[in-house]
């Protein structure tokens, strides 16, 4: 069963409490398929946006709280797989300088994320209220873009969704996903690169 069978058999079946948890390990791939579905009017969008979002923020404070409750130790052992040319020295050192631009940038590249959150948390470079309202920002702007994006392109091709079938769409869009994240692959250590050159230039 495909992603898109999945997420509406959990919505016909009403086991909201799964698609939450799809939507806390997939996330903006899974919410961007549910707005195209949603715009077919199989599912709720307002149902999706809040359930996308408590699950993005729910993962950060989750991240947060591993970094902040974990040993030194137990911490270099959990990031080991992310250090590479210094990258968590300099994600932490950024953190230290512009904590609020420099989470506004983690969210926003994947490979770099999880083990940001969890530096965030151990080092305590922002305290849990200030953090929880930030990454809370972050998450609505990021997801509503999301959203809007998949809900807007389900609109716009409305006419050939009927004559073609919202699947088949749904299954170019994997496509297009697979496609990209070989070209990740392929080009991964010069994209990986950019990223932390990037993030040593916040000030």
């Amino acid at each position: 069963m495909n992603l898109p069978d999945i997420i509406l058999t959990l919505v016909q079946q009403g086991k909201y409490p799964i698609l939450f948890m799809l939507y806390l390990i997939e996330g903006p791939i899974a919410g961007f398929i549910s707005a195209l579905i949603a715009s077919t009017g199989a599912l709720d969008i307002i149902t999706v946006f809040l359930l996308l979002v408590s699950g993005e923020i729910g993962a950060d404070i989750v991240y947060y709280y591993i970094g902040k409750s974990s040993s030194e130790q137990k911490i270099n052992r959990i990031l080991a797989k992310y250090e590479k040319d210094g990258v968590l020295k300099v994600i932490k050192d950024t953190f230290n300088r512009s904590p609020i631009k420099a989470l506004i940038f983690v969210k926003s590249v994947m490979f770099i994320a999880v083990p940001s959150l969890i530096l965030l948390g151990r080092y305590q470079s922002m305290k849990i209220k200030k953090f929880v309202i930030w990454t809370t920002i972050i998450c609505i702007t990021k997801d509503i873009t999301i959203l809007l994006l998949g809900y807007s392109l389900g609109l716009s091709l409305e006419s050939f969704v009927q004559g073609y079938n919202i699947y088949r769409i749904v299954g170019i869009i994997l496509a297009i996903v697979g496609i990209g994240y070989i070209l990740y692959k392929s080009y991964q250590e010069q994209i990986e690169s950019f990223a932390i050159n990037s993030l040593k230039r916040i000030h």
